[in-house]
């Protein structure tokens, strides 16, 4: 099965005076699991477009919902809902249910269908690397290190009805990262920093990646 995902959100900026960039990136959260995912967050709406040679190749959205306690046998697990969706091919899975205790996957269901116990970590893995290997590629990336070497911007932005503090970061040609050129939002919601949105081109090949978050809810 095909997957496409990610997070992310290009939102119009009005640039203000400074703020001390220092503080958002402090407490910044890259879900890279679900029990990370399930703590900070209780909804994501985000999408993932990928342009190779001047042709959109994936335009993809994904949709998670943690939807409460629920018990599993004598096992209490957190249910989550993955709703998944790309403009340019029907040949993927639309609906996910999976029921965990803790990274442990204790039920599964794809379009309504339960994947039977010995089915479903195998493709329960497969699913959630998938899932979240945007959030992998972002906590592969320096962002300190970004913010040393790019072009720095500050601005208020209004997000899920609110005015959110961001720290826009723009970089040229780094090698190490394979980015001919790159844009990065972070932003500070109370205490908790994440990225808002990240775009690059590869030097290595005709291909640019846009991310970009529709919503988010906080727990």
């Amino acid at each position: 099965m095909v997957i496409f995902i990610s997070l992310i959100l290009v939102m119009s900026a009005s640039v203000t005076g400074a703020q001390n960039d220092e503080t958002v990136f402090e407490n910044l959260q890259l879900p890279s699991d679900v029990e990370e995912l399930v703590k900070n967050f209780s909804y994501m709406n985000y999408d993932l477009v990928v342009i190779r040679s001047g042709q959109k190749v994936q335009d993809s959205t994904i949709e998670y919902d943690y939807l409460g306690k629920e018990k599993v046998g004598n096992v209490e697990t957190d249910k989550i809902s993955f709703n998944m969706t790309d403009s340019l091919t029907e040949e993927m899975t639309s609906d996910m249910l999976f029921w965990f205790d803790g990274t442990d996957i204790k039920k599964m269901e794809i379009d309504g269908e339960v994947i039977p116990e010995q089915m479903a970590g195998v493709m329960g893995d497969r699913l959630l690397s998938a899932i979240f290997s945007p959030f992998y590629s972002l906590s592969e990336y320096d962002l300190e290190e970004f913010k040393k070497m790019g072009d720095v911007s500050h601005s208020r932005e209004t997000f899920g009805g609110k005015e959110i503090d961001v720290t826009t970061v723009e970089v040229e040609n780094i090698p190490e990262y394979e980015i001919e050129y790159g844009t990065i939002k972070v932003a500070k919601y109370n205490e908790m920093s994440f990225v808002l949105s990240l775009s690059h081109k590869s030097s290595k090949e005709d291909q640019e990646v846009k991310f970009k978050v529709n919503d988010i809810k906080f727990h």
